[in-house]
């Protein structure tokens, strides 16, 4: 590194990635070869949580955002609006109070009751089957749905299933 490099990184405080460096090694799931991961590291908690959606330009703002915001509890939802094929124009980027003001005033202390006893419904079916695998869909009011899937295989091979175990842990875990 250059003495006029390291007097600017030191001058803006900032990480600068030079041009020659390389980018991290590729390395292949032993599962299934045909994926590759590339590990930068770990993920800094403090990094927002931003959704990605698109919609058509002049059909209103999509409906289907602020239950994606709320029961994610995402920083932002990204639209990009199209108008034909693959005609996208600048995304904008909403906040779940922007969303609010969009749609109409949401019932948050409803929205949270229905968010609080949807958990407890799942945590209670898998409670003493960690591999049941089910599905909660809240139509509104007295409407509710359950999917239970019977085979909990699937495309995640029980090597990375394993992985996932280690890496993610369950809130009750975290507490203990």
């Amino acid at each position: 590194m250059k003495v006029f490099e390291i007097i600017q990184l030191e001058i803006s405080g900032d990480h600068l990635e030079k041009e020659d460096e390389l980018e991290p090694k590729k390395a292949k799931f032993n599962e299934n070869d045909a994926i590759s991961y590339i590990e930068y590291g770990e993920v800094p908690r403090n990094i927002p949580l931003q959704l990605l959606t698109t919609y058509p330009q002049g059909a209103g703002f999509p409906f289907f955002t602020w239950a994606q915001m709320f029961f994610t509890t995402a920083d932002q939802e990204i639209v990009g609006w199209f108008k034909g094929n693959g005609d996208f124009g600048k995304p904008a980027m909403n906040a779940l109070s922007d969303i609010s003001k969009l749609i109409k005033p949401l019932p948050y202390v409803v929205l949270s009751k229905v968010h609080d006893c949807l958990d407890k419904i799942a945590k209670f079916l898998i409670k003493n089957d960690s591999e049941f695998k089910c599905a909660l869909i809240w139509k509104g009011k007295n409407h509710l749905e359950i999917f239970a899937k019977t085979s909990t295989t699937g495309a995640v091979s029980p090597g990375v299933k394993e992985l996932l175990k280690a890496q993610c842990k369950e809130p009750d875990e975290l507490e203990e």
